[in-house]
């Protein structure tokens, strides 16, 4: 399983995933996942919220799950989506929810 916290076991709890680093293809973090947006009849991760920019300007984008692999290495995951392509993706809004 690509996107999960600990490659041996196939779940992982969604608090565990809230808060977790995200780098891009270099490994310099480019973010943070926010909360997890869950299809109700699907079961599955549709889109993390991501965010960025800092304390004083925090931004929040949705970026596709199957967007983000999971790398031990980093405790993190990473992105092929470059930070001027984040900026570029819809900025989340709580209506979303």
């Amino acid at each position: 399983m690509a996107n999960g916290a600990n490659p041996g076991k196939p779940l992982i709890a969604s608090d565990r995933v809230e808060g977790t680093p995200v780098y891009d293809q270099q490994g310099k973090a480019v973010g943070t996942i926010k909360r997890l947006m869950i299809g109700k009849m699907t079961g599955r991760v549709a889109y993390a919220v991501m965010s960025f920019g800092g304390f004083l300007d925090p931004h929040e984008y949705a970026i596709p799950w199957d967007k983000l692999t999971y790398d031990p290495a980093l405790a993190g995951y990473r992105t092929d989506i470059s930070e001027s392509e984040l900026r570029g993706c819809p900025q989340w809004a709580p209506s979303w929810d």
